[in-house]
């Protein structure tokens, strides 16, 4: 049985050798490519793992892995990235703009088949966000979330989003003023199989807030409980009010 189509995304001629043989040899079909420059071919032929090498000094990783989570033909590709860096920054940034799972070199070919078969069996969702309509709007104050577009706009102005980005802010506002830790978080928006850490939920967070609070000092959407985690609710709610009252609390 003929599995899936992988584009294999590699600076190293011997390596994207090695790599496409042992997929092949696991009924994986591969097409290979050594420039980033593939996203017209991602969406005509609609793979379903690109496995891109973050080592190609175009700065080029994430704009790709950008174009595909914002193409309603192939968001629910998966992405893998492959770097021999190990930066945080080059992590954090990676999982924010939709990336499925970040490998460090040196990776064995049995390690990576194990990882491309484990981003595969995620749904394109998590399974804690359920299935909406498609014309469904979701809407907190200022804040509104339009589900079929993958749109966020405040106050009737647009804001711009990763995949990611838009997850969280679509789980937290389905459960207004409820307080969650990070972990919580990690297993509802990123997945129990994805290799992160709570710091990634306060860099994600903190990118979200710099968006959607603009101009409004104190946040006033996005709040952070202290000791515990992070609450979405409208300022003015009973939700608001409860997410208050935890700080205080906490501070007493």
């Amino acid at each position: 049985m003929i599995k899936p189509l992988i584009f294999l995304v590699e600076s190293d001629p011997q390596s994207c050798r090695v790599i496409r043989a042992y997929l092949e040899r696991a009924n994986y079909r591969v097409r290979e490519y050594f420039s980033h420059e593939i996203f017209r071919d991602v969406e005509e032929l609609q793979p379903s793992v690109v496995l891109i090498d973050a080592t190609l000094r175009n700065g080029k990783s994430l704009e790709l892995c950008s174009k595909i989570r914002r193409s309603p033909l192939v968001r629910d590709t998966k992405v893998i990235l492959v770097s021999d860096r190990g930066l945080p920054s080059e992590y954090a940034l990676g999982f924010e703009a939709g990336v499925d799972d970040y490998l460090i070199r040196p990776v064995l070919p049995r390690d990576l088949l194990d990882r491309i078969e484990a981003v595969l069996r995620r749904t394109p969702f998590p399974a804690m966000l359920p299935e909406v309509p498609e014309d469904t709007e979701l809407k907190l104050g200022d804040l509104e979330l339009n589900l079929l577009a993958m749109r966020v706009s405040v106050a009737g102005t647009v804001i711009p989003t990763t995949v990611l980005e838009f997850r969280l802010l679509e789980y937290m506002a389905r459960n207004e003023g409820r307080v969650f830790t990070r972990d919580q978080l990690l297993d509802a928006v990123w997945g129990e199989e994805c290799f992160v850490t709570p710091r990634t939920v306060d860099a994600c967070v903190r990118r979200i807030r710099n968006k959607i609070e603009a101009g409004r000092g104190r946040p006033s959407l996005l709040k952070t409980v202290r000791g515990i985690g992070y609450c979405l609710e409208n300022a003015f709610s009973p939700a608001s009010l409860a997410c208050e009252d935890a700080n205080r609390r906490r501070v007493s």
